[in-house]
């Protein structure tokens, strides 16, 4: 528990330096092979030709798919008339976020029809290359040929969307408050600023279906620019009790929270 929530959730002002919090419930789960397995052993047979060697080993063997791979240029014709032609690289992992491309070989890939699945996210940040016209040596973003900036409709599409937010906050208390048939709450709430959006939804990860019976964890979650400003907290556990046991005692019983104890976790940092 020296790196759970529970360790400072503890030892802030709400409940002080040791306080009670029940028996650690801990539903940490870490899967060596990781998330990567999951896919594989989802999709061999079924999508991809794959060969499950061991219980721990698959192999992908589908020329259709290139792993470890991604997507450098993007040559393209605005009328649909020309064929598209790709190039990618291959990518080496330098940790959880960044796969850049392991050297300078390029591959490429021609095609008659090409559909993008590029975020937004990524798609902004090839127009902001283009428009600065900074050399994109680090393939930060897929280069376009002809740019998306150079399409009217498409640069004005581009700038004027953006990518969706969702947070989450996990709770998990010593007791449990809500009725076991209940999954879903609705949690209007109005404050600095936000109306009945301050965090809407909940729902129970204890009761009726769920798989994690007898583990008093509720969950909240907000989107958009709330979304962000909690995601900010990640860091300032006393802020995030400040915002959101008020909002359950309202929406419960008062001081029910304080009552039932609990810890906390953001899901960017989720250890529950």
């Amino acid at each position: 528990w020296r790196t759970s929530a529970k360790s400072w959730f503890s030892k802030t002002a709400i409940f002080g330096d040791g306080a009670d919090l029940g028996v650690p419930l801990d539903f940490f789960v870490m899967d060596p092979r990781g998330y990567a397995h999951l896919l594989k052993r989802k999709v061999a047979g079924s999508v991809l030709r794959a060969s499950v060697n061991t219980e721990d080993e698959i192999v992908i063997d589908d020329p259709r798919v290139r792993l470890n791979s991604k997507i450098t240029k993007v040559v393209w014709d605005p009328e649909g008339e020309k064929d598209v032609v790709i190039f990618y690289c291959q990518t080496r992992k330098r940790n959880y976020f960044d796969y850049p491309c392991a050297d300078d070989t390029r591959t490429m890939v021609k095609a008659k029809d090409f559909i993008s699945t590029f975020s937004y996210g990524v798609l902004k940040k090839s127009m902001e290359l283009e428009q600065s016209q900074v050399q994109n040596k680090f393939d930060l973003a897929p280069e376009f040929v002809p740019p998306l900036s150079s399409v009217e409709s498409l640069r004005t599409k581009i700038q004027k969307s953006d990518m969706g937010s969702l947070a989450k906050i996990f709770l998990q208390f010593t007791c449990k408050f809500w009725e076991d048939d209940v999954e879903t709450f609705f949690l209007p709430y109005s404050k600095d600023g936000h109306q009945c959006d301050y965090m809407p939804l909940g729902y129970s990860l204890d009761g009726g279906n769920t798989t994690l019976q007898g583990s008093h964890i509720l969950a909240l979650a907000a989107a958009l620019p709330r979304a962000a400003e909690i995601a900010g907290l990640a860091e300032d556990p006393n802020k995030i009790h400040e915002q959101v046991l008020p909002l359950l005692n309202h929406h419960f019983r008062e001081d029910i929270t304080r009552k039932c104890g609990g810890r906390t976790s953001l899901t960017a940092d989720d250890v529950l």
